[in-house]
């Protein structure tokens, strides 16, 4: 039976590990407990964004974006390229310094990472994923990715095969046929609509199996964060939900396709809100407070 402590460690420990930072940065662990350490910071704001920096107000107080600026890596090829070793070198030293961080970590809490069985909690996590992977809103939101791909293929009188997005709005742009305030709205919509085409599944995965995780006597007056993702993944699905009626009264062509839409859209809505009923509640650091 694994104790409280390594219960709040390990979840410590996905939350140090998620994402592309272990891949991207590679940060001196001193400079990220001074920049951890700024008081105009919200502690946790990114752990509820849907990851559209470019249009976020917060980004002077967000310690993933600071570290993002500070440490990204090179624009030059050889830094990137899979065949160098100072690319390696770098993978390298960014997963020493999380090891080190996350041994002090262990320290501190008083864990013995030696009494974990690692194994048993991968194993673990892979049966979780696979119960999320087949929950009706996860399999629902990959079904929308290829709604949305189809609606694309088959508005064939406004999409050319192959065309991009950049260039069906150049094109449109120069037809004549909206006006120029119209094209920027439509440019925004497809816009909003593929930044959160493929952000739904994750986030309604990572709401599903942290629900699963959730230790009850641990987390009575904590946050919760499952519902904090499942939150997240529903202010997607209303901004998805505004933009395609607004491509809607633009293209009438398409009415009936984008309406399928929306009334799919509207079912994982209220599924998901069904399923964590608490998300809507949940108070996002900075953004809801």
């Amino acid at each position: 039976m694994r104790s409280k402590n390594q219960t709040v460690y390990l979840s410590k420990i996905i939350c140090l590990t998620q994402g592309k930072r272990k891949e991207k940065y590679i940060m001196d662990r001193n400079r990220l407990h001074e920049m951890a350490a700024n008081p105009d910071n919200i502690p946790g704001i990114y752990n509820y964004c849907d990851r559209w920096c470019e249009r976020c107000t917060f980004t002077s107080r967000c310690l993933q974006f600071q570290m993002e600026q500070e440490e990204q890596i090179s624009d030059d090829p050889e830094d990137t390229d899979l065949e160098n070793s100072d690319f390696w070198k770098k993978i390298e030293d960014s997963f020493s310094i999380a090891l080190e961080m996350i041994q002090d970590l262990a320290e501190e809490e008083g864990i013995d990472l030696n009494d974990i069985d690692i194994d048993k909690e991968i194993e673990g996590q892979k049966k979780r994923d696979e119960i999320a992977h087949n929950h009706p809103c996860s399999k629902a939101a990959l079904e929308y990715s290829e709604l949305m791909n189809n609606w694309f293929d088959s508005a064939t009188d406004l999409i050319q095969s192959g065309e991009s997005d950049l260039q069906f709005i150049e094109k449109i742009s120069f037809s004549g046929r909206f006006p120029k305030k119209t094209v920027n709205e439509i440019k925004d919509n497809i816009e909003v609509l593929r930044w959160y085409q493929h952000f739904l599944y994750p986030k309604i995965m990572r709401a599903i199996t942290g629900k699963m995780e959730e230790v009850p006597e641990i987390l009575e007056d904590m946050p919760k964060d499952f519902e904090g993702s499942a939150k997240i993944a529903l202010i997607a699905i209303d901004r998805t939900m505004a933009a395609w009626a607004g491509l809607m009264q633009h293209f009438p062509g398409m009415e009936d396709e984008t309406l399928k839409i929306l009334v799919f859209l509207g079912k994982l809505r209220r599924s998901l809100e069904h399923t964590i009923p608490g998300a809507r509640s949940f108070i996002r650091p900075g953004f809801d407070e």
